[in-house]
């Protein structure tokens, strides 16, 4: 019985194809997120979909757990239980003029910011027709159009 070969170059062809399908990965072996992704972990019991609205949120979401872990967690504890809070005004508000309102998918939505930290922020679209916040901005600093 003889074995199968098959040449280097359809090898790394393979590779390249199975890459390409995987999407972007970290140093680990995961997949980064990217826009359009849902944030982990999925909701549950009527809770809001948390998912990015652009790429640079995405990695930059990394940063601020990194940072704050328990702050980030406690973030999106609220964004999932309530997006749109007036509990706390000091932590999670509207955003006004030109930047409360942005646009996902053809769709103007309430935009809001939460402060995670003192710098840190996560701005985030409220769709309510969906039960779904997207991430427009996460960061461990401030965003520089509302200093």
């Amino acid at each position: 019985m003889s074995s199968p070969t098959v040449a280097l170059s359809e090898l790394s062809k393979n590779s390249k194809r199975v890459a390409e399908t995987l999407g972007p990965r970290r140093g680990d072996g995961a997949v980064s997120p990217e826009r359009g992704d849902d944030v982990a972990p999925p909701p549950v019991d009527g809770e809001w979909r948390l998912r990015f609205a652009t790429n640079e949120a995405a990695k930059k979401r990394s940063e601020l757990g990194a940072e704050t872990p328990g702050n980030t967690r406690r973030c999106f504890e609220a964004l999932r239980g309530d997006p749109a809070s007036r509990s706390d005004p000091d932590r999670q508000h509207r955003l006004r003029g030109r930047l409360a309102t942005g646009n996902r998918g053809g769709r103007d939505c309430p935009q809001w910011e939460h402060a995670v930290t003192a710098g840190g922020r996560v701005r985030h679209l409220v769709d309510e027709a969906r039960r779904t916040v997207y991430f427009v901005y996460a960061s461990p600093r401030h965003p520089k159009d509302t200093e």
